[in-house]
C-alpha cells in the first residue's frame, strides 16, 4: 500500500510540472502576447516544371525563408507541400504552398512592393509553371 501511495504522489507531481509546462506555454500564446497570425491571409500555390527534382526544392525552401526573413511587416509564414489528402475535393497536384498574413491589407500592399518579393519572384520563376493567388481577411 505504501509503494502504491508513494507513486500515486510522484505521479501527481510530474502531472503538475507537466500540467504547469502547458500553462506556461498557453500563456505565452494568450491574445496579450504577440499575435501569432494576421487578419489578412495570402495563400500561394506554385506548381513546378520539375517537381520532382530534389536540389530544385531545397533551393526554392532555402530562398523562400530567407527573403520572407527580410520583410518586417509580415506576421506569420508557412511553407507546405502537398498532405496526399486524396479526396475529390482536394488538390493535391500543386508542388508548394506558401501561406503568408499579414496585419492587413496595407502591409500586404508593402510586402508585393518590397524589393525582397520583387528579387524572390524574379529569382525562383523559373521553377514554376503556375502560380495560383488566394487572398482573405479574416471574419
Amino acid at each position: 500500500m505504501i509503494a502504491k501511495r508513494s507513486f500515486l504522489k510522484r505521479l501527481m507531481i510530474s502531472s503538475a510540472s507537466v500540467i504547469g509546462i502547458g500553462n506556461f506555454a498557453k500563456a505565452s500564446s494568450s491574445p496579450t502576447a504577440k499575435q501569432k497570425h494576421g487578419d489578412f491571409i495570402h495563400v500561394v500555390y506554385f506548381w513546378f516544371n520539375e517537381p520532382d527534382n530534389e536540389s530544385q526544392q531545397k533551393a526554392f525552401i532555402k530562398n523562400t525563408k530567407e527573403f520572407l526573413k527580410k520583410i518586417d511587416v509580415i506576421v506569420s509564414y508557412y511553407i507546405g507541400v502537398p498532405a496526399n489528402t486524396p479526396r475529390d475535393v482536394v488538390d493535391n497536384s500543386y508542388t508548394f504552398s506558401l501561406l503568408v498574413t499579414f496585419k492587413n491589407k496595407e502591409d500586404q500592399d508593402i510586402y508585393q512592393e518590397h524589393e525582397a518579393h520583387k528579387k524572390y519572384v524574379a529569382d525562383t520563376a523559373s521553377l514554376w509553371k503556375k502560380v495560383q493567388v488566394y487572398d482573405s481577411l479574416k471574419v
